[in-house]
């Protein structure tokens, strides 16, 4: 086997001798041995294969323009422990990938759902897709977290390869939820120690929704030896899985020296009506409270006076510009106090109570309230949503409850204008029912300037909707009055719905 010492020269000359075999044949020339490259001839080939071989080897090298180094063979990549996708699903990958349906504005999301249908249902994409899915996500992160679970152990060994492909491994860009039994969870004290502040962050925000407790031990360790910028950060964290073994962490961060940091603490701790804090506000909430009138109820509530300090490390402090400090300080009373406060000052039930808070700004403070605290009161969120179907509440209702309720709202007649049709089933989590996919398209295309909401909600639409409305799109797309615009996105939006459930149909018969 010839060497490269010669350099380009050496190699040209070898091209040139190929080339002249390729002309008069295998059988009237021998086919010259290839340079020393990488990449060794097949010891036991036939002349036409080592033909083809030498031909695949020097087009590479015309393409890349330089001679090739001396070099190992990498080692081979380990054997798949995943079948790979149905003839179905396959076929779909391609199509995603060469001619999405709805254009390549909804590519991206129709490529998540794939590679998330494909690792739910144990298999992996096919060898011969990786590169261009792999090159699509270097472009388009929200594509990586799904694309490393369904990539298989081929997709991880290419990955290992090439040094461009450093958020297949880095650590901002680690699966969000990590399972018991992952490094991050069987080593994380070794992993905490060796990262950065911003590292440490990051790992908290996926501990937490794996491990809640551990990874508020983790906090505790470090946190309050961290810049004031990170210990808010890392305080933040908390929201995720938040309860009240978190309150003896939270509770001290009310005298932290910075200021962001205690508004964090404030902020979590008016979310646990059961905290310490929260029986404080209630202590100054009741006796601004009063109810008068006998026939027709009427609910006031007072200004507070000067706090104390107490009151000031509760967080009844400077107001921001231009707001009434005792306004602002009645603001964090209300949102701090428990909701229940209300209902045992004033012997009302909590749809009484809404019926009898008549003036609109203390309605909107007793709705903040709710909204902080929704999670561990589902039966105020309930009568909170009934008032004013604001789209705050939608995700704190029950999740058997949620379309439900804003079926409901859209039927009869949605919240004020369109705007607030669009912020609720934007919130609504999917996929939707038929019937709310339907009174959803319904909703927008009774709203003046319904098209261009569509337009902007397009992705939360694709994601979402059921294919039972795909003939509502059709029939708004072709009507006469439809511009020409929205009628192009309204029939990309078809069907990319009906491209979304053609996806998990293929992958919803497969097994590991």
């Amino acid at each position: 086997m010839s060497d490269v010492t010669g350099g380009a020269a050496g190699v040209r000359d070898w091209w040139e001798a190929v080339c002249v075999v390729g002309l008069v044949g295998t059988d009237r020339r021998p086919v010259p041995e290839p340079p020393r490259w990488a990449v060794p001839a097949r010891e036991d080939g036939t002349p036409p294969t080592r033909l083809l071989d030498a031909a695949a080897l020097g087009s590479a090298w015309l393409a890349a323009g330089a001679v090739p180094g001396r070099g190992s063979a990498p080692d081979p990549a380990p054997a798949e422990t995943r079948p790979e996708a149905g003839q179905r699903a396959r076929q779909l990958l391609d199509v995603l990938l060469v001619q999405p349906p709805g254009g390549t504005a909804h590519q991206q999301l129709l490529l998540r759902t794939w590679l998330r249908a494909c690792a739910t249902a144990g298999r992996r994409v096919p060898h011969d897709a990786l590169t261009a899915v792999i090159a699509l996500a270097r472009s388009h992160p929200g594509l990586r977290p799904p694309l490393r679970e369904a990539a298989g152990e081929r997709g991880a060994w290419l990955a290992r390869l090439d040094p461009t492909l450093t958020w297949w491994h880095g650590p901002g860009e680690e699966p969000a939820s990590p399972a018991p039994g992952t490094a991050l969870a069987d080593d994380p004290v070794v992993r905490w120690a060796a990262a950065g502040s911003a590292d440490r962050t990051e790992r908290l925000r996926r501990l937490r929704a794996a491990d809640p407790v551990l990874a508020r031990e983790l906090l505790r360790t470090s946190w309050s030896a961290e810049p004031a910028r990170v210990r808010a950060e890392q305080l933040a964290t908390l929201v995720v899985g938040l309860g009240p073994d978190d309150e003896d962490l939270l509770e001290p961060a009310l005298d932290d020296r910075a200021a962001g940091v205690r508004e964090v603490a404030q902020d979590l701790l008016d979310r646990l009506p059961g905290s310490a804090r929260a029986a404080r506000m209630a202590e100054r909430l009741r006796p601004l409270l009063s109810v008068s009138g006998t026939l027709r109820r009427t609910v006031r509530v007072d200004l507070p006076d000067e706090p104390d300090v107490r009151g000031v490390r509760d967080g009844l402090g400077p107001a921001p510009a231009r707001t009434s400090v005792r306004g602002h300080h009645l603001r964090r009373i209300v949102r701090g106090a428990p909701v229940d406060t209300w209902t045992a000052v004033t012997g009302l039930d909590p749809r009484a109570l809404f019926g009898a808070v008549r003036d609109e700004e203390l309605r909107a403070l007793l709705h903040a309230a709710v909204v902080a605290q929704g999670e561990r009161r589902p039966e105020w969120v309930r009568v909170a949503f009934a008032v004013d179907p604001a789209p705050a509440l939608v995700p704190l209702l029950p999740p058997g409850e949620q379309q439900a309720a804003v079926e409901r709202v859209l039927t009869a007649g949605g919240p004020a204008g369109l705007e607030g049709a669009v912020g609720l089933f934007t919130v609504l989590p999917g996929p939707w029912s038929p019937e709310t996919s339907e009174r959803v398209v319904r909703a927008l295309r009774a709203g003046r300037g319904g098209a261009a909401a569509l337009a902007g909600a397009r992705d939360v639409l694709a994601e979402r909707l059921h294919p039972a409305a795909g003939p509502q799109l059709r029939s708004w797309a072709n009507h006469d009055s439809t511009a020409d615009v929205h009628r192009r996105s309204l029939a990309a939006l078809a069907a990319a719905v009906s491209t979304r459930h053609a996806v998990l149909d293929a992958f919803s018969g497969e097994q590991p």
